[in-house]
């Protein structure tokens, strides 16, 4: 938020010349619902914080160059692919305005963000085929324009009062109550305005416009189902964050606005921007969801992780799994935000694969649609691995008013589950007695001495008199391989979900990799890019021109 505030700031008074609007239109995008509503959503933030300041260095028409190149690559790294497009189209609009019949200038920035766009497939392409793979990437019509804004909702930009006229509504649409009317006011002063302000300001209402229909998309099915076809676009369930694309443009205008009266020396000019400021500061104390990275944090109970570490065996035991398996079918959760009725299994996650759902009717979110889903599928889970379940204790059952749920925990106690502790008298954790170890041999004959994690690398140090089947209970993604006495082995599924390999070899060593070719595709694609990029330079350094006319 502050890298957004103070790129902002620096792109407002180039634009402008003027630091009170500009010092204006900062902070009312820091301090707008698009950031301080949803500070859960880390990646989504942190990617369109990059996009003042890459429209600040497009500015620079004699330094693009580095600046161009990483600025867009760091922004596409930051991790939110929806966010980056809405950086990449606020960009596009806002090079072709400003730069209008200056071709050279439009190439050269296209070409500096297609270098970087190339350079950054190295964790793009990765990305996309597990995009492919995730049961997330399932979303029908009628989910792509559900989180459309509604007209009803757009009271929100006057004041954000939840629930007004029985509609819910998303607060993040609000940026500043006077700010809003500031924007309508200066509709009047217009033609007052110097050529040069005229520019931004209609620059700003064409992001408007923009924003304002991406943010309704729901009401145009047409254009919706085109856009549903497009890749990236169609992951963007919300639509109603494209306001922020609206929120730009409306800073655009102000920061205009407030300019004219500023250098006009009005008596309105000082007091408005003040109040723009103050009214910014206050919103988000008021009105806005006051989303803590602290409060999102303690949802997912780090302590549990704690506890088992305490009360399990030493972290080398073969026994206990490792952390970074904390959200892997080794354990369920009820819900990432607990209390809560869902049926959850292994909280929220987004990298659940469309492969477990065939096996376990889970939802993209992690809920099953059976609520005695643990009574149904034990068997299944058990196969799988299960090692840990989480689960409300009987007195916060019966605070919830869902006493029926305590028989979970009598089922638990039956299938010789144990009580390893209890958290804040909320949750309990419990540990099945024989689990299914995380890796093994089908073959008994065959076992494991010992194995180290470490991030895509899972080394096994194992005493084997025979070639054979090697399970791993992890899901099965494409691009885990086995190595062992200078063989290797693409992995292949186990009971539909989890990971086998053929070990036609006794070995010793036996290393388990993830090296999917969409990362050996990327990693070449992203060498291109630098060449490319360095090949910009090389064409700067010798100054080609084309051939003036005699």
């Amino acid at each position: 938020i502050s890298l957004a505030a103070i790129s902002c700031y620096y792109l407002l008074y180039k634009l402008c010349k003027e630091k009170l609007p500009a010092i204006t239109g900062a902070s009312i995008l820091a301090l707008t619902g698009t950031f301080l509503s949803k500070l859960v959503f880390l990646n989504f933030i942190a990617t369109l914080a990059y996009t003042p300041l890459l429209l600040l260095f497009t500015e620079h028409k004699d330094k693009l160059g580095i600046k161009i190149f990483l600025t867009t690559l760091i922004m596409l790294s930051a991790g939110h692919p929806v966010a980056a497009f809405y950086t990449i189209l606020v960009t596009a609009t806002f090079v072709l305005y400003r730069n209008w019949g200056k071709a050279k200038i439009i190439f050269e920035i296209a070409y500096l963000m297609l270098c970087s766009l190339l350079s950054s497939a190295i964790f793009l392409l990765p990305f996309w085929e597990l995009k492919n793979l995730s049961l997330r990437d399932r979303i029908s019509f009628e989910e792509f324009i559900g989180g459309r804004t509604n007209i009803l909702e757009f009271h929100n930009f006057i004041i954000p009062i939840k629930d007004f006229l029985n509609y819910p509504v998303d607060k993040y649409i609000h940026f500043g109550t006077i700010a809003f009317f500031t924007l309508i006011a200066s509709i009047f002063f217009y033609k007052k305005f110097s050529n040069q302000l005229r520019k931004l300001y209609l620059l700003g209402l064409i992001l408007c416009g923009v924003g304002i229909f991406l943010a309704t998309l729901g009401f145009h099915h047409s254009i919706a189902k085109i856009i549903y076809q497009i890749p990236i676009l169609n992951l963007a369930r919300v639509s109603a964050r494209y306001i922020f694309i609206f929120h730009l443009g409306a800073i655009f205008s102000i920061t205009a606005f407030l300019t004219h009266l500023v250098k006009r020396k009005s008596k309105w000019g000082k007091p408005v921007a003040v109040a723009i400021i103050i009214n910014s500061i206050i919103t988000p104390l008021f009105f806005l969801e006051q989303h803590k990275i602290t409060e999102g944090e303690k949802q997912y109970f780090p302590e549990i992780k704690t506890k088992i570490e305490e009360l399990t065996e030493d972290k080398f035991s073969l026994t206990r799994p490792p952390i970074y398996f904390l959200a892997s079918s080794n354990y369920l959760f009820p819900n990432r935000h607990f209390p809560n009725k869902m049926h959850n299994i292994i909280g929220y996650n987004p990298m659940m694969p469309k492969q477990l759902h065939k096996h376990f009717p889970v939802d993209p979110v992690g809920a099953f649609s059976n609520p005695n889903y643990l009574q149904d599928y034990f068997p299944k889970l058990i196969e799988v691995g299960l090692k840990y379940y989480i689960f409300p204790t009987e007195n916060e059952l019966k605070k919830l008013g869902i006493e029926e749920k305590i028989a979970v925990t009598h089922f638990l106690q039956e299938q010789n589950f144990s009580l390893l502790t209890e958290i804040d008298n909320r949750i309990a954790i419990w540990k099945n007695q024989t689990p299914v170890p995380f890796v093994y041999f089908q073959n008994p004959e065959n076992q494991i001495e010992s194995i180290n994690y470490h991030p895509g690398n899972i080394v096994l140090t194992a005493k084997m008199k025979s070639p054979d089947t090697l399970i791993a209970n992890q899901a099965h993604f494409p691009g885990w391989i086995a190595k062992y006495e200078n063989e290797q082995t693409d992995s292949k599924t186990h009971n539909r979900v989890v990971e086998s390999y053929k070990i036609d070899k006794s070995s010793k060593k036996i290393i388990l990799s993830y090296q999917p070719q969409s990362y050996e595709n990327g990693t070449q694609l992203s060498l291109l890019g630098f060449l490319l990029f360095i090949a910009y330079y090389v064409a700067r350094f010798f100054n080609f021109k084309p051939p003036s006319k005699t």
